[in-house]
């Protein structure tokens, strides 16, 4: 039985798509924050982070560390 995933990935200017080779692709980096690359909404919030990575790029620690403290708060 073959089975087909698709999932949904953005037009990345080559700023974010350093960024995103940092984390090993784009499946990795949503699923570091704990979002599903097949559901549009969680697609738009890795958007958000990965545009606030490019703006705060020499503070990533800082910024994934923030991201995943307000997930947890808000119960994500």
């Amino acid at each position: 039985m073959l089975t087909i995933c698709l999932f949904i990935e953005p037009d990345l200017t080559p700023k974010e798509q350093e960024i995103i080779k940092t984390f090993a692709g784009w499946i990795t980096f949503m699923e570091c924050f704990g979002l599903n690359p097949k559901d549009e909404d969680d697609v738009d919030e890795a958007m958000v982070i990965l545009k606030i990575l490019v703006v705060h790029e020499g503070n990533k620690e800082n910024v994934i560390a923030a991201v995943l403290d307000a997930r947890h708060a808000r119960g994500s």
